[in-house]
């Protein structure tokens, strides 16, 4: 049975990025000769110039060239990010299991990433902080299996009206609607924090 059987159903799946469809077919643009996964994060292309293939292979054949953005040619490693979520999980799982003590500067620089960084990606794949993350896996949970192939912001912002999405994509979403809005306003922070001190 074939996920995404027409053209139709493939276009639709390529306008929110749906990381359902990574693996199932690819998607050329006529205009420029390339070939793209459905979820690359590149502008999409006019619907008349857009075309699509079962495979990398056969979009090559035609004369189409991987998009070096996204690299549909390329079968293993090529998302970095969820690979590090997914051995954060792992790592954190044995932590939880050995009553280690949670620690997100190590575990950031163990996969590759900053703590920053790490933390913004995790929250994105898991929908929880690490910190939350290793509470649950404390308590017995497995969540390493919820980990999607790819996550992408479009996709997540199709979601948001049916379904729970975590409150950063939400407020990302906002904020793209609202250019103007300051977010700093929507948080009671405590100014006096921010107050430089001698």
């Amino acid at each position: 049975m074939l996920f995404f059987p027409d053209s139709e159903s493939r276009y639709q799946a390529l306008l929110v990025r749906n990381p359902q469809a990574e693996g199932h077919f690819v998607y050329a643009v006529t205009s420029t000769r390339i070939v793209c996964r459905p979820t690359c994060s590149s502008r999409l292309a006019l619907r008349k110039n857009i075309v699509f293939f079962d495979s990398v292979a056969q979009a090559m054949e035609s004369g189409y060239r991987p998009c070096k953005r996204c690299s549909p040619e390329v079968v293993s490693g090529w998302n970095r990010t969820r690979n590090c979520v997914l051995g954060a999980c792992a790592i954190m799982g044995q932590w939880a299991k050995t009553n280690h003590k949670l620690d997100v500067d190590l575990l950031a620089s163990t996969v590759g990433l900053s703590k920053w960084h790490f933390c913004r990606v995790f929250k994105m794949y898991t929908g929880h902080t690490p910190r939350r993350y290793f509470v649950l896996c404390g308590k017995g949970q497995d969540l390493g299996g919820n980990i999607p192939l790819v996550q992408t912001k479009k996709y997540l912002q199709a979601i948001k009206g049916g379904q729970e999405v975590d409150d950063v994509t939400m407020l990302l979403s906002l904020w793209e609607e609202s250019p103007g809005l300051d977010l700093g306003s929507m948080f009671d922070f405590p100014m006096d924090l921010f107050a430089l001190h001698d």
